[in-house]
């Protein structure tokens, strides 16, 4: 789902190339920079994710090595119903 709001970004610069292609719109310098800004931001974005996705399972897998294994459940001892009777 983040990545089609991450793609969804990318719609003005589409919109931008096929105005020109289809209508034959006036692209100026300043719309190719606004573009090319665009683009680098949702670039940036998804490596961004990426290596914050990477580091956090590096982490969680680190941690799961560090701790010591579980110890294992032991049943109530039944000694003090014993000592009742």
């Amino acid at each position: 789902m983040a990545q089609v709001g991450q793609i969804q970004l990318a719609q003005p610069v589409l919109t931008l190339l096929w105005s020109a292609l289809l209508l034959a719109e006036t692209v100026t310098p300043a719309s190719i920079g606004a573009a090319l800004v665009v683009l680098a931001c949702v670039v940036l974005i998804q490596r961004t994710r990426s290596v914050r996705a990477t580091s956090q399972d590096a982490t969680a897998d680190a941690m799961d090595r560090a701790l010591p294994p579980p110890m294992p459940q032991h049943k109530a001892s039944t000694r003090a119903a014993d000592h009742t009777r």
